[in-house]
């Protein structure tokens, strides 16, 4: 167990193009409308198995090797990475549906020039297959010329998406605040704590009573502790403190400011404030599309749909083939 804990992080990042979205916050609706091949609805385009096995397969063998070892064994829990890995397609495909009907209602198109390098990567995708694959897999040249079409335009929508995002961030939004921080659970434990302090130095009341994990002395953003501590927290200036604010869980945090501006700290957390911004516009807007056009979802066939390895399928250059052509950056 020890090898699958220290190797599943490798397969936790492969949602190609598009990150940050939750699989389980998909709205899904459980109806017989999806034909037996067929794996969902989104508004007029199906998403059938086959499509489903390019992406299941090419990136089962992406994240095939650990340490140069194969984790496609029994040392692996491999009904559980190979979970990992369907809710990673679901969720990429899901997404690239839904940004090409939102790229069909915006008017967004790929370019002749586009259209044809497209053309370029699904021949060379294709010729690159074993006669073996091509026949387990089911497609022609055109189903791969489809699935790269569909998944360019929604990368070009995504592209188009996070440049629009207002990239002015202010120094109060960016700001990065050095201090001691540490909790207790409990108002008794919480008023030992504020006891302790009228005789000893805050850090060391905080080393001797902190619950939380990791080091007292942090440097942090907002967003980082619950609403109704933090906004105290940033109300603090050098040396001030902040003491017995409880959260929701039955927690009494306590901090004092060290620093109330990190300047080097927050100048780079500017690019994380503008990711968040983007996420967050791009999440709201797949939300969106999928409780409007997401209306058929195949349990049977998702749940029954499982990775075979005895079979002789090697392929996993798909999306490399296509970055080769137009660049997915």
């Amino acid at each position: 167990m020890d090898r699958i804990r220290k190797w599943l992080p490798l397969l936790c990042i492969i949602v190609l193009i598009f990150t940050g979205c939750e699989v389980n916050g998909t709205p899904v609706y459980f109806t017989s409308g999806c034909g037996r091949n067929t794996v969902f609805i989104m508004g007029k385009e199906s998403c059938d198995i086959e499509e489903a096995n390019i992406y299941l397969y090419n990136y089962k063998n992406l994240y095939g090797e650990a340490g140069g070892e194969s984790i496609w064994n029994d040392s692996y829990d491999t009904a559980h990475m190979t979970e990992i890995i369907k809710e990673s397609v679901l969720e990429s495909l899901t997404m690239s549906y839904a940004l090409s009907i939102y790229a069909e209602e915006n008017e967004i198109e790929l370019s002749e020039d586009e259209q044809e390098k497209i053309k370029g990567a699904a021949e060379e995708y294709f010729d690159s297959l074993t006669d073996e694959e091509k026949k387990f897999f089911g497609v022609k040249e055109k189903d791969i010329e489809k699935m790269y079409s569909r998944y360019a335009l929604s990368y070009k929508v995504y592209l188009d998406l996070m440049n629009s995002v207002d990239e002015e961030v202010s120094e109060d939004e960016a700001r990065v605040m050095d201090a001691y921080v540490f909790y207790v659970t409990g108002e008794e434990r919480a008023n030992e704590a504020m006891n302790a302090l009228e005789t000893t130095p805050f850090e060391n009341v905080a080393m001797s009573f902190n619950e939380g994990i990791g080091s007292i002395s942090v440097s942090f953003p907002r967003n980082t502790y619950p609403p109704e501590v933090e906004d105290a927290f940033f109300r603090l200036d050098n040396d001030e403190e902040a003491v017995m604010l409880p959260d929701s869980e039955g927690h009494y945090y306590f901090a004092k400011c060290i620093s109330k501006y990190n300047a080097e700290l927050s100048e780079e957390n500017k690019s994380n404030v503008i990711g968040s911004r983007q996420q967050a516009m791009l999440n709201g807007i797949i939300n969106n599309q999928k409780e409007e056009y997401f209306s058929d979802f195949n349990e049977e066939l998702w749940t029954g749909l499982s990775i075979d390895s005895s079979v002789n399928v090697k392929t996993d250059s798909f999306f490399r083939t296509l970055n080769e052509y137009i660049p997915l950056k």
